[in-house]
């Protein structure tokens, strides 16, 4: 957990007491319409806030090309750009940290990527997307 998720649920949770407090107030006055309103606005603030944790990516395979860069991304994982055709370069992400420093001796030679797919709810500080599983060195 870093200090994003942190945040993030701080926000939810102030979010959930204020709904809280007036849901009660608008049930012990009646006021059916304020009610109907609190529990829209509570509902966008949790699809708001709560996508920052939610990763649906059903995407998965193995990709071929030449490895073009391997960067530290701003928390704990590894961002690897691989070059597929002769204009067309992709993103991956690492979270392994052993395979991340792998990454890093394999820029410039022709590699094949593996990667999983990845569906549910995870820290900000892990990929947004499926990271990779394996990385094969491909010699021609």
């Amino acid at each position: 957990m870093v200090w994003t998720d942190i945040l993030l649920i701080i926000v939810l949770l102030i979010c959930t007491i204020l709904f809280g407090i007036l849901a009660f107030m608008a049930i012990s006055e009646r006021d059916w319409g304020f009610f109907g309103g609190s529990v829209i606005a509570y509902l966008i603030a949790l699809i708001f806030f709560g996508q920052f944790f939610v990763v649906i990516d059903k995407k998965s395979g193995a990709t071929m090309g030449t490895v073009t860069s391997v960067d530290k991304n701003h928390f704990y994982t590894t961002a690897f750009y691989i070059k597929t055709t002769e204009n067309k370069e992709e993103k991956y992400c690492i979270e392994d940290p052993k395979l991340a420093e792998e990454a890093y001796e394999y820029i410039g030679k022709k590699v094949k990527v593996t990667y999983g797919q990845r569906v549910g709810i995870y820290s900000t500080a892990d990929c947004d997307q499926s990271p990779i599983e394996k990385i094969e060195v491909i010699n021609d």
